[in-house]
């Protein structure tokens, strides 16, 4: 559906949220992980989030136990799918309107921010593993990074297009 993101399941079992700020049709999204949830509901979170990100990382701290903080850093991901059940908080969006939006699903889906310095069609959006910074890539040729809290872009990269012709004989 144009000018919708639906992610199914984020709030509670069976649960829509519904995401609508795109003018046009949205070319990719990607939800946050744990790492970018810390520093977004740090920053933009509600009450409520922000205890529940503290109860998993006293949590993920094995309650003082060194063996089980190991154990749970080792297998960090596992941990959090399986013994959390740990759900995504935000989802980034972008769009040929050539706008990233990043909505805050438990508060029902509302934007947290806009990010609006590409040119041309939003191609991928992905939040980096210390969850600090969004990076972007368009048709703009152009690679963006942005600091998710001084909501700002870093670093603008241009990209070179390269088109890969394969052989027409089979090399052996």
């Amino acid at each position: 559906y144009k000018n919708i993101l639906s992610s199914g399941g984020i709030k509670e079992e069976g649960a829509t949220t519904m995401v609508n700020a795109h003018t046009n049709n949205i070319t990719c999204a990607t939800f946050s992980h744990f790492e970018a949830d810390k520093v977004l509901v740090e920053h933009y979170g509600t009450s409520q989030q922000k205890e529940e990100m503290k109860k998993i990382a006293k949590d993920r701290l094995g309650g003082g136990d060194e063996k089980k903080q190991m154990e749970i850093e080792a297998n960090e991901e596992e941990w959090l799918l399986n013994t959390v059940k740990y759900q995504p908080q935000f989802v980034a969006s972008g769009s040929r309107d050539k706008n990233i939006f990043i909505y805050n699903l438990a508060q029902g889906g509302q934007m947290t921010m806009s990010l609006d310095q590409h040119e041309n069609w939003i191609r991928c959006v992905a939040f980096t593993a210390s969850g600090k910074h969004l990076i972007s890539c368009a048709d703009d040729g152009l690679l963006l990074v942005f600091d998710l809290v001084a909501k700002r872009m870093l670093r603008k990269i241009a990209v070179s297009y390269t088109h890969l012709t394969l052989p027409t004989k089979r090399i052996v």
